[in-house]
């Protein structure tokens, strides 16, 4: 028996095929205390209780103590880190490379996008009036309020090299937008939007961000009388506004929108999916890296598309448009793992549905857990003795049950860490996601 308002599932494939995901040994490490730098392939763990250790997966030290804190911004490529002070400006921002682009001299440093940087630096106040965008507190654990003494902008160009391009003091800055290699800064005395080149120099007033007109360094959508068309890195006009909404491109694609149904576009333009499904699903589970934009979020993995019928169920489609799941389970009870989703059957079975079509019950298990980083090709399992490991989307065992080692991958997905005291690479092969197409035992286009 299926879900709450699903009939039994139909789909297009059926042949599951052999595991190709592998993991083998790769090191051991110093200790039994490393964790993964969300978000990333670098690695830290204590040198005591103020200072980490952080490095590569090679095991080149990255930072040594350097910084008592370090985490990833909103731009993964982007660690924000943190001094061993009660200073409240003791906050910057480093590349994964451990190069300076902020200087730890700051109460707050906020990442845009690949682009931008704003750096508060901050001066004492009291709880009678301060800023919020502060959250800081002391070595006692007692609240530093603050206020915004200026704001730096920082510039990071497109070799990652970093300069201070500009100074606001507190009554001119209230908060800023990253628009590719523009930003938008909001004036706090006159409420006024202001867009700046990457020199800092001004380009132009707007009443709202979507009144920006710039050409950017990016594959964008543009706004031409109240539709949305899509603009190349030069400027060049690639898709005519032909659509009601164009959203930030994630990796490759981009979701547009026409008579309030989406479809899916790629970076030349070029229309992948129709404009016909009620919504398109995002997958939260991909590799973070270059060719993702640093972002583990994306509308395609590996040639899949998750979309939502007009009935609020789920299916999945090809990007050559080949539904490879018929749309049978409400969008409230499966989650969207990218080439793979989760789901459970009314009598609490657990079910890997694999994108391809296959349908594996996984109910053996205590727990079922997508890893991060798989794009939905890799499952951690629980026995019911607290045995950790891994199997596919297809339910083929790929580690086996043999420890309570916890089980995370880096961010990339190139790599497993054990127990946090070893590594192992992980090698995804072709023939377990659907490069060709050549799986397929019958296709049908949807209508």
């Amino acid at each position: 028996m299926l879900l709450v308002g699903a009939a039994a599932l139909s789909v297009v494939l059926a042949m599951p095929v052999s595991a190709s995901v592998s993991v083998e040994a790769y090191r051991d490490l110093d200790s039994d205390s490393y964790s993964w730098v969300s978000g990333t392939d670098l690695l830290y763990k204590e040198k005591d209780s103020d200072a980490l250790i952080v490095t590569d997966a090679e095991g080149n030290v990255i930072s040594d103590g350097e910084y008592k804190d370090i985490s990833t911004s909103a731009y993964n490529k982007y660690l924000s880190v943190e001094m061993d002070t009660d200073d409240i400006n003791r906050f910057g921002l480093i590349d994964q490379t451990g190069a300076e682009l902020v200087p730890c001299s700051y109460g707050k440093v906020t990442v845009l996008n690949r682009h931008w940087a704003v750096a508060l630096a901050a001066k004492e106040a009291d709880s009678g009036f301060y800023d919020d965008e502060f959250d800081l507190e002391n070595s006692d654990g007692d609240t530093q309020y603050a206020l915004i003494n200026s704001a730096d902008f920082y510039y990071i160009d497109s070799d990652g090299d970093s300069s201070k391009v500009g100074s606001l003091p507190r009554k001119n800055y209230m908060e800023a937008t990253g628009y590719a290699n523009y930003i938008c800064i909001k004036d706090r005395s006159t409420e006024d939007l202001t867009v700046y080149d990457s020199t800092f120099a001004k380009v132009e007033d707007v009443d709202s961000t979507s009144d920006i007109d710039v050409d950017t360094d990016e594959v964008r959508g543009y706004k031409s009388n109240s539709l949305y068309g899509i603009k190349d890195g030069e400027g060049n006009v690639i898709a005519d506004p032909d659509y009601e909404s164009v959203s930030d491109f994630l990796g490759d694609y981009a979701k547009v929108e026409h008579d309030e149904l989406f479809g899916i576009v790629d970076k030349t333009g070029k229309l992948i999916l129709p404009a016909k499904y009620s919504e398109i699903g995002t997958a939260s589970t991909l590799p973070i890296t270059e060719e993702n934009d640093y972002s583990s979020s994306g509308y395609v993995a590996l040639g899949f598309v998750e979309f939502i019928d007009e009935d609020g169920k789920v299916g999945y489609v090809t990007t050559d448009g080949l539904m490879t799941v018929h749309p049978e389970i409400a969008e409230d009870f499966i989650t969207n793992n990218g080439v793979s989703a989760l789901y459970q059957q009314l009598n609490g079975d657990a079910h890997i549905l694999a994108a391809d079509g296959t349908d594996t019950d996984v109910s053996q298990y205590d727990s079922v857990s997508v890893l991060n980083g798989s794009s939905g090709m890799l499952y951690s399992v629980k026995d019911d003795d607290g045995n950790l490991g891994l199997i596919d989307r297809h339910g083929d065992v790929v580690r086996s049950l043999d420890s309570d080692d916890t089980l995370s991958l880096s961010g990339s997905g190139k790599y497993l860490l054990v127990g946090g005291k070893s590594l192992e690479k992980v090698t995804f092969g072709t023939d377990d996601a659907r490069v060709s197409g050549d799986l397929l035992t019958e296709t049908e286009t949807e209508q």
